[in-house]
């Protein structure tokens, strides 16, 4: 997912994790060359951006709008979750200086957004999300 932040950006990672897939945050900001070396590494089949970003990185045309990518949520079932099911890959910065690929869990973001909500909205700038 390479968008800018935004509610766009906030709308398109709650439909990835509702629909049962994981997401890999890149954010357009970074150098095209690390952005490069994300997707690569990761082999992602779709990147959600937009138009400019796409130019921009010069994503291939077939991982931002796949030709098959209609008929293909309409035949797929979201799969069933567990807890250990992959939410999110992050890229550390890595100590060789070559960014590598963190896998997150579903329970790992559900017990992140819990001690946020534990943490409160304390600080300036700090927000989390709420229970509903």
């Amino acid at each position: 997912m390479a968008l800018p932040r935004s509610p766009a950006l906030v709308t398109a990672l709650l439909a990835v994790l509702k629909a049962g897939a994981a997401c890999m945050p890149a954010d357009p900001g970074y150098p095209p060359d690390r952005i490069a070396l994300m997707l690569d590494d990761a082999q992602p089949r779709l990147v959600i951006c937009d138009p400019p970003t796409a130019q921009q990185l010069v994503i291939r045309r077939e991982l931002v709008c796949p030709p098959d990518a209609e008929a293909a949520v309409g035949r797929q079932r979201r799969p069933q979750l567990s807890p250990e099911h992959p939410a999110y890959v992050i890229f550390t910065s890595g100590s060789t200086g070559r960014p590598k690929g963190v896998i997150g869990t579903q329970r790992a973001l559900a017990n992140r957004l819990t001690w946020g909500r534990e943490l409160g909205d304390a600080s300036p700038g700090v927000r989390v999300s709420k229970s509903p």
